[in-house]
């Protein structure tokens, strides 16, 4: 179901007084029950979340001060672990990149042990993608992925962010749950007051 369609069926939905609710008010609170579903797939399975992301790519890092980044296409949820809505980087090289924290990059032996084994560590930021320069620029293959080549992304992107002609994909076995809890949602927003009692009569 596209991002459209799916607006669509939860506009026709709405009681009638309610049909004028923005579209950006629909997408957002979409985007809070959405968020939901997808933490409770997470706490039953973390690895389930990797059925409803979006590949982006590739993209070369931006050299910062002690950092090469990667500014994310579009908006993404905010999972409860590592790798956030990142959810995989990768690349065309034999490289395995896995999430990891600032604090865990500057553990001495991290380094060296994730250049041992040609693993390259990623930082997930609100709106950015990070990897520390002493890891990156102590391997060639991985600074080449990085700064040259490119790498992919798997984003859980948020629904807001979709156009919307795109596909958006659903939890298997949420959509009707999705669909109820936005409804209940924005049917609880007061409908405008059409009466002029603000009068001084």
């Amino acid at each position: 179901m596209t991002k459209a369609e799916f607006r669509s069926l939860i506009r026709n939905h709405l009681r009638k007084f309610d049909v004028d609710i923005h579209p950006n008010v629909v997408d957002k609170t979409i985007d809070t029950v959405f968020l939901q579903v997808f933490n409770d797939l997470f706490r039953i399975d973390p690895g389930s979340l990797d059925g409803y992301t979006t590949r982006y790519g590739p993209y070369t890092g931006t050299s910062d001060v002690d950092v090469y980044y990667i500014d994310l296409p579009v908006s993404v949820y905010n999972m409860p672990d590592k790798a956030g809505g990142v959810r995989r980087v990768f690349s065309t090289k034999d490289i395995k990149f896995f999430p990891s924290t600032r604090k865990e990059c500057e553990l001495w032996g991290y380094a060296e042990n994730a250049i041992l084994n040609g693993d390259g560590p990623y930082i997930v930021k609100p709106n950015k993608v990070e990897f520390v320069k002493d890891v990156v620029d102590q391997n060639t293959d991985i600074k080449t992925a990085i700064t040259t080549d490119g790498v992919y992304m798997d984003l859980l992107q948020m629904f807001s962010s979709y156009e919307n002609d795109d596909e958006v994909p659903l939890p298997f076995g949420r959509g009707m749950d999705i669909e109820k809890f936005t409804l209940l949602f924005l049917n609880n927003i007061q409908p405008p007051d059409q009466l002029d009692n603000n009068r001084n009569d």
